[in-house]
């Protein structure tokens, strides 16, 4: 799993949002990709992103609760659907 890390002299943080890279860049850290323990240095607040910025993947949403045959079936009985 690719995970992305912004670092300073202080500490670090993983990034949990697209635009956190750019606001972490503006506070002085830098950009780390992180995937298998390894770290690669993708951006620097000095010289912006050393490669391709990469862009967090679009999370799915699950779907609402799925109703039940139970539920249907007492609609149905209720007359509240045919």
């Amino acid at each position: 799993m690719i995970s992305y890390i912004a670092k300073w002299e202080d500490g670090s943080v993983y990034l949990a949002r697209d635009e956190q890279m750019e606001q972490y860049l503006d506070k002085g850290a830098s950009i780390y990709r992180a995937e298998d323990e390894v770290e690669t240095l993708i951006a620097t607040p000095e010289q912006g992103f050393l490669v391709d910025r990469p862009t967090f993947p679009t999370a799915e949403s699950s779907q609402g609760p799925v109703e039940s045959e139970y539920a249907i079936a007492g609609r149905i009985l209720l007359g509240l659907e045919d």
